[in-house]
């Protein structure tokens, strides 16, 4: 995969703080994994839009940790069915990700790992 790192914006690492704090998780890159899904669920493409300074790095190892393989064959289904340039495809990743991330942060009523589990499912099964 061309992605060695991962770059998650100033209001990206917001709102994974305020994630982790509903959760009770402790790792950006369990919230990053869920976010990933959750955006990859959705049929339409991510907007286009400019993401800002860099938060937050991960490597693409620390994201996808033991199912790295899973999650890179997922991303390059949806970017094979959506005909994404191989070139652009960093930019589509970073923006499905972050859409994922504010699609998560965006439901107030998770106060516990129960709850966003059960968000996450609802949000990746309307796609």
């Amino acid at each position: 995969m061309s992605i060695d790192r991962i770059h998650i914006s100033e209001r990206g690492r917001h709102e994974l703080i305020v994630l982790k704090r509903r959760t009770g998780l402790r790792q950006w890159n369990h919230l990053c994994r869920w976010a990933l899904c959750v955006s990859l669920a959705d049929p339409t493409t991510p907007p286009d839009v400019d993401l800002g300074a860099t938060g937050v790095e991960l490597t693409w190892q620390t994201f996808g940790g033991a199912e790295a393989d899973i999650y890179e064959a997922m991303f390059r289904m949806r970017c094979h069915r959506d005909g994404v340039d191989p070139a652009d495809r960093s930019r589509i990743f970073h923006l499905h990700l972050h859409r994922g991330i504010a699609r998560l942060y965006a439901v107030k009523e998770v106060r516990s790992m129960a709850d966003f589990i059960e968000v996450a499912r609802k949000l990746c099964s309307h796609g």
